[in-house]
């Protein structure tokens, strides 16, 4: 749950936030609530073009909301992410505030506010994920916290008002902290994750004949090191030294390569390929 702002909020930046469209959107076309422009830089934010998203920058605020968000864009189930997402009345019949004032008030929480405007804050969730299951599209509302601050029973009144928000728009609400993130697993999708992008550097020709002389050397020499294979194939090709392992770090990010994303990815080592399906790009 996000409440940090750049500036003294009050009616006039409400005002102004809701005309920029902010927490409106889908996909590409997303404005999160907070972005990261409007903070002063503490070296934990980061903006991070999606996959899902034909390369949106997302606005991430904490190295937690990274690690979740390469979890989540690693899903095959996801197909959105929307991050920074207000807790908002979009009945234009009420007042933006009015669900969330309203929740405080019946379970008698103090509703967080400015320390000098006294103006109630708009609240978000670090995370709502439009996921496809069975042919139907589901929303899941997920906040982002450090185990260590779940016992403060301020964050704790922060969480009934935000589950009772999703709650009363029927929308699973839960709480992730590093303990349901995977190191292994967030570190190999972190060092795949710009390799996604390579078709945007690398011409669309040059990328094919890589993938398939490079995969069929893989086939060729599965005990060799990915790296020892990546230079050879460099070679080959005549190629920039590092060509080709951008390229496999490309085929694994896209599941062209299918691997155990849960064993430790190491280019000094060989890896085991489960699967391949080799897309016409």
């Amino acid at each position: 749950m996000t409440v940090r702002y750049p500036k003294r909020f009050d009616a006039k930046l409400l005002k102004r936030y809701l005309k920029e469209g902010r927490g409106t959107g889908e996909g590409a076309s997303y404005i999160p609530w907070v972005q990261i422009y409007d903070l002063p830089s503490e070296g934990l934010s980061s903006i991070v073009p999606g996959w899902k998203t034909e390369g949106r920058d997302h606005h991430l605020l904490s190295t937690l909301e990274l690690y979740f968000f390469y979890l989540a864009s690693w899903s095959r189930k996801i197909v959105d992410i929307r991050e920074q997402f207000p807790l908002l009345s979009f009945n234009r019949k009420q007042p933006p505030l009015e669900e969330t004032l309203a929740i405080a008030a019946e379970r008698k929480i103090r509703h967080p506010r400015d320390d000098e405007t006294k103006h109630p804050i708009v609240l978000t969730t670090d995370f709502l994920l439009t996921l496809e299951v069975d042919g139907k599209r589901i929303y899941h509302a997920r906040t982002i916290k450090q185990i260590q601050d779940l016992a403060r029973r301020r964050v704790i009144e922060k969480f009934e008002l935000e589950r009772r928000y999703w709650q009363a728009h029927e929308v699973d609400w839960g709480i992730v902290t590093e303990r349901d993130m995977p190191v292994t697993i967030v570190n190999n999708i972190g060092n795949l994750y710009q390799s996604y992008f390579l078709p945007q550097f690398v011409d669309h020709e040059r990328l094919t004949d890589t993938a398939q002389v490079l995969t069929s050397m893989m086939r060729e020499e599965p005990a060799i090191s990915l790296a020892g294979v990546a230079k050879s194939c460099d070679h080959r090709l005549g190629v920039k030294r590092g060509s080709s392992l951008q390229v496999a770090y490309y085929l694994i990010a896209t599941r062209q390569w299918r691997i155990d994303i849960s064993q430790p990815l190491d280019a000094a080592k060989s890896l085991h390929i489960l699967d391949v399906a080799l897309q016409t790009i």
